[in-house]
């Protein structure tokens, strides 16, 4: 039986009022059928959103070029009766409501001939607001394939790189990396070409206090170089840069300051706001052990004076500290995440400012904010945009991030957000050049880096994810290529290898030209990659790439219109 379009009355799209006894509801997706007569103007402001089919007959299609009979499986779907391929557009222009809408029959291209399909008494309706079958520009978010750089360390343990860090060592003007060894003394400096690759300098040692955790880059000292402080065994090791004599010296011997049992994290902020950077350290400790954390005030010159201890009791587990101003009045608060009773909390320390002589009158204890169990590290960041500081809080036990929100006099807001999987990092940055800070999550278990792309008001869209090392524990960013966005440095732990890595990851965010609309990750091919980009952005997501026929929602019905466009935009 030859196949015949229903056709157009009156310029209307006619939708059968409901099934018959044997038919079924369907979700796929809708298309005003047409002849192959000119596209007419569809006049009503709004075609009928849901249809129904009969079960479909099994005739032999016909080629309209040929006239032999062919089999309806070679072109046809299993369900919509649609071919995956081969589907044209005849686009048309609501003059009511003003949208733009298309007219689509099912026609097949292979086989040597156009095939229309009988699909009587089906009337299937597509409506396409906003969306057009032309081309476009996309947003590409990402980072190119990582390049990493295998690093091997000295001492009796197994190398475990723990952290990375980013600054420009030797005064060339671009940025280089340190990173830190979890079991040994040292600190592995590697030296950027300029073009963002790296070569191994040297490192340096903290002599009798192995095992460096976090590393930072700061001028301690005002001479305009950068030094590196590490969260050690020991205490806190203080390495000043050693200027120039012609060449590069590298770093003087270690100074270490003693913190408490087991030093876990390290910040620096100007606590005294003396002009100096002063340096906060977070005290693990050991279980049924008194641990808090300890603050050291500079002198003005690297050296530090004794720290003053803060006890936060037994099994405070002090896993990381952060120092920044939430209340607007200059001085950093104190921020440690830890345990109690079991429990995870974030403790926040008002600074006390100083006395009529400039001395430092120490921190009050605020309060402590419960949150989920595993919390392992805080990062401040100004996430909705409104100019005071906002936290985000990693657990490495639970799918989930932590916010603490700002209320603009440093009350804090707990929100919390589910994520894919347990996360070691959730480091703020800006990723794609609009202006508000993004968050990177460094996941261990699956040796990635994920994307959280702010939308500007604060809230956080996933967009995908670039592959590392091994058991990555830490990342960093930094322009490392000179081209104006932020690269990705990670820290690759390998355990139970004698080697670590760290991988750089070079931004190629971009806004990139399309073939048509409909192709999402602009490859000038609506596939697989549009589907998946639908898939991500499954349920009610109005203003996400995947909802294509902007009704708000993605669903069957875009994906369907992405398999209706398959294939090349230009064929």
């Amino acid at each position: 039986m030859t196949g015949r379009a229903p056709s157009l009355r009156g310029g209307t799209c006619i939708h059968p009022t409901g099934p018959p006894r044997s038919s079924r509801p369907t979700s796929m997706g809708m298309a005003c059928p047409t002849s192959s007569r000119p596209t007419r103007t569809i006049t009503p402001a709004r075609c009928i959103s849901t249809h129904w089919t009969t079960r479909r007959p099994r005739a032999r299609p016909t080629s309209m070029a040929t006239g032999r009979s062919m089999s309806s499986t070679s072109c046809l779907s299993s369900r919509t009766g649609c071919p995956a391929k081969g589907v044209h557009a005849h686009p048309g222009t609501s003059t009511k409501a003003g949208r733009s809408t298309s007219s689509i029959f099912c026609t097949c291209s292979r086989h040597g001939g156009s095939v229309l399909f009988n699909r009587l008494p089906i009337l299937v309706v597509l409506v396409l607001p906003g969306v057009q079958l032309e081309a476009g520009t996309c947003e590409h978010i990402g980072f190119e394939a990582p390049a990493n750089y295998q690093v091997e360390t000295e001492g009796d343990d197994l190398t475990f790189i723990r952290c990375v860090e980013t600054g420009d060592l030797d005064s060339d003007g671009d940025v280089d990396v340190i990173a830190s060894d979890r079991y040994g003394e040292e600190i592995v400096i590697l030296l950027n070409d300029g073009e963002g690759n790296l070569e191994e300098w040297g490192s340096v040692f903290s002599d009798g206090c192995e095992r460096n955790r976090i590393v930072i880059l700061e001028d301690l000292d005002g001479d305009g170089l950068l030094d590196i402080a590490s969260a050690s065994y020991a205490g806190a090791a203080v390495f000043l840069n050693a200027g120039f004599d012609g060449d590069w010296l590298g770093f003087e011997p270690v100074a270490v300051y003693p913190s408490g049992f087991s030093p876990h994290w390290i910040d620096a902020a100007d606590l005294d706001l003396d002009g100096d950077l002063d340096l906060l350290i977070a005290d693990f400790g050991e279980t049924d052990m008194e641990t808090g954390w300890h603050a050291f005030l500079n002198n003005g010159d690297g050296t530090f004076a004794t720290g003053i201890e803060t006890i936060l009791g037994y099994n405070a587990r002090c896993i990381s500290i952060n120092g920044t101003d939430l209340d607007g009045d200059g001085y950093p608060e104190i921020m440690i995440a830890g345990a109690r009773l079991n429990g995870g909390f974030i403790h926040v320390f008002d600074n006390a400012g100083i006395d009529s002589n400039g001395d430092w009158l120490g921190s009050d204890y605020s309060v402590s904010i419960p949150v989920t169990y595993g919390a392992c590290s805080i990062r401040a960041f100004d996430r909705e945009h409104d100019g005071d500081m906002d936290l985000v809080v990693a657990h490495r036990s639970q799918p989930e991030l932590s916010f603490l929100v700002n209320d603009g006099s440093g009350g804090l807001v707990l929100e919390t957000m589910v994520v894919q999987t347990s996360i070691e990092l959730a480091q703020p940055v800006e990723i794609d050049g609009d202006g508000v800070t993004d968050i990177a999550l460094v996941v261990k278990n699956t040796g990635q880096m994920r994307l959280l792309i702010n939308d500007g008001s604060g809230q956080f869209v996933d967009r995908g994810s670039t592959g590392g090392g091994v058991d990555p524990k830490f990342a960093a960013f930094a322009d490392l290529d000179s081209d104006g966005d932020m690269d990705g440095v990670m820290a690759n732990s390998y355990p139970g290898q004698d080697y670590g890595s760290v991988s750089v990851h070079l931004n190629n965010s971009a806004v990139l030209e399309s073939g048509c609309e409909l192709d999402l990750n602009c490859d000038d091919l609506v596939s697989t990659g549009d589907l998946l980009i639908v898939l991500a952005d499954w349920g009610p997501n109005p203003d996400l790439p995947g909802n294509v026929n902007g009704d708000g929602h993605v669903n069957v019905n875009d994906l369907l219109i992405i398999i209706g466009a398959w294939g090349p935009c230009d064929p």
